[in-house]
C-alpha cells in the first residue's frame, strides 16, 4: 500500500528524490524548451500544500519536506544563465503564491523560512524584465508572435501587486523577535520587487511599505 495513497498521494519520499534530481540535472533540462515546461509544471505541482480536510500529521510533514525540496530544485533551475524569463512568465503568479504560502507553513523553522525567501528573491531577480513589463515590450518589438499569443493576457502589474500583498501577509505572520531575520530577508525581496515597479505604483504601496521600513530602522532596547 502506498504511503498516503488513501488521501490521493503517492510515496512522498520517492517524489522528493525525483524532484531533487531535476535540480541536479539543471544543465541538461535547460537546453530544451519542452523539457523545461514539463519540469516546471511537475515542480509546481509538488509545491502545492496538502489539501484541506486531510488529518494526517505524518503525511503533512512528509509533504512539507517535499515542498521544500521542490522549492530548492526550482531555485536551481531558475538561477541559471540558460534561464529564459519569457518562457516562464505564465507561471510567475502561481510560483510566487506557492512559495509565499510555503514561507508561512515553515514558521516552525527559521532556517527554512529564510531559504525560501532567498529563493523568492532569486525568482524576482531572474524575472525582473517580465515583472517590470520590459520583457513584454521587447517581445512586441521582435519576432515572438507565438509567445506573445500565449502570454497576451498576463498583467505584470497585477502580478507584482499580488506578490506584494502576499509578502505583507508573511510580514504580519513574523510577529516575534525570533522571526526578525525573516523580515530582513523579506525586505530584500521587496527591494527587488520595487525595482520592477513604476514610481507611481510604488507610491500606492506607501501605507504598507513605510511602516515596514520604520520597523526595521527604529531603535530598540537591544541597541543600547
Amino acid at each position: 500500500k502506498l504511503y498516503g495513497s488513501a488521501n490521493g498521494y503517492k510515496i512522498p519520499f520517492l517524489c522528493s528524490r525525483i524532484i531533487w534530481l531535476f535540480g541536479e540535472l539543471r544543465d541538461d533540462i535547460n537546453q530544451d524548451k519542452n523539457t523545461k515546461q514539463f519540469v516546471y509544471n511537475a515542480i509546481l505541482t509538488h509545491l502545492e500544500p496538502m489539501r484541506s480536510g486531510i488529518n494526517d500529521l505524518s503525511l503533512e510533514n512528509e509533504l512539507l519536506l517535499l515542498r521544500l525540496i521542490s522549492a530548492e530544485a526550482l531555485h536551481r533551475l531558475l538561477d541559471d544563465t540558460q534561464f529564459e524569463a519569457n518562457e516562464y512568465e505564465h507561471l510567475l503568479q502561481k510560483t510566487f503564491g506557492l512559495l509565499l504560502k510555503l514561507v508561512q507553513d515553515c514558521d516552525a523553522s527559521l532556517g527554512c523560512m529564510q531559504d525560501v525567501l532567498r529563493y523568492i528573491s532569486t525568482c524576482i531577480k531572474q524575472n525582473a524584465a517580465t515583472l517590470s513589463g520590459e520583457g513584454k515590450r521587447r517581445q512586441n518589438g521582435g519576432n515572438h508572435q507565438n509567445q506573445n499569443q500565449n502570454n497576451q493576457n498576463i498583467n505584470h502589474e497585477q502580478i507584482v501587486n499580488s506578490i506584494f500583498q502576499s509578502m505583507g501577509d508573511v510580514w504580519e505572520s513574523c510577529d516575534s523577535t525570533e522571526t526578525n531575520l525573516c523580515r530582513v530577508n523579506l525586505i530584500r525581496c521587496i527591494k527587488h520587487l520595487i525595482g520592477c515597479m513604476k514610481s507611481q505604483n510604488v507610491h500606492k504601496l506607501y501605507p504598507k511599505l513605510v511602516p515596514m521600513i520604520a520597523y526595521c530602522t527604529e531603535s530598540t532596547d537591544d541597541d543600547n
